[in-house]
């Protein structure tokens, strides 16, 4: 079956997945221009066993492959849909629940977090956000595109808030609040001097920094229960 070919190919959370991300895209690509309607609903899937920037790679290849035919398009217009759909259901749910202490963020997708930011490269060369603007504030977007615009940042905004994404925990120097189960693979490796408050030497930094300090605990903790192999992307 062409469509378990795929899944297997992108998965990183099968035991059969081989992770691949260029290849599952093609494969994606094809699939998609023979059953656009059923490749569609498996967009929605896409997050589940890779990630949100799977939806911003695939969207990025159709548009510099230069398909401008319809199908291209509607390819694209389908990947700003399913955006704007995690999106408002996110929205709607923190909105229903302001001011709970424990809002239950298994129900929050990371779609804020990895959807692409008015001005960023991969918006300035493919117009995404413009278009996942478009979809998540439809009338809003026909009366008044900078106001749909400014209102797509609060909620982003918003929601990556809820989320207590790492980027948010250290530019506010509180990194002992950094959740290491939800940091995704890349940033977790990139910053690992950062979870550990070593210098290039391996020496401790913050001795009398006691957000650091538990920081430290924290992560030598995940380390040690989780091993180096278990993310959420």
């Amino acid at each position: 079956d062409l469509i378990l070919i795929w899944v297997n190919t992108r998965s990183i959370r099968t035991q059969y997945g081989w992770g691949i991300r260029l290849s599952s895209y093609w494969i994606f690509s094809e699939l998609y221009n023979k059953y656009p309607y059923t490749m569609y609903w498996f967009l929605y899937e896409m997050p589940k066993f890779g990630s949100f920037v799977d939806l911003n790679n695939l969207y990025e290849l159709i548009h510099l492959e230069g398909k401008t035919n319809l199908i291209g398009n509607q390819l694209k217009d389908d990947i700003a849909k399913v955006y704007a759909y995690f999106l408002m259901k996110d929205i709607q749910f923190v909105k229903n629940n302001e001011g709970k202490n424990l809002l239950n963020k298994e129900m929050i997708s990371y779609a804020a977090k990895w959807v692409p930011r008015e001005g960023r490269s991969l918006s300035k060369k493919t117009g995404i956000t413009s278009n996942i603007v478009k979809y998540l504030y439809p009338n809003l977007s026909k009366s008044n595109k900078r106001k749909a615009m400014v209102q797509f940042r609060k909620d982003v905004s918003l929601l990556n808030k809820t989320l207590e994404t790492t980027e948010i925990n250290m530019a506010g120097k509180h990194f002992s609040n950094i959740n290491f189960e939800t940091v995704p693979k890349k940033c977790f490796e990139k910053h690992e001097h950062a979870w550990k408050g070593t210098d290039s030497n391996g020496y401790f930094k913050y001795m009398d920094n006691t957000d650091r300090i538990e920081c430290r605990n924290n992560y030598t903790k995940f380390i040690n229960n989780k091993g180096n192999g278990y993310h959420n992307y």
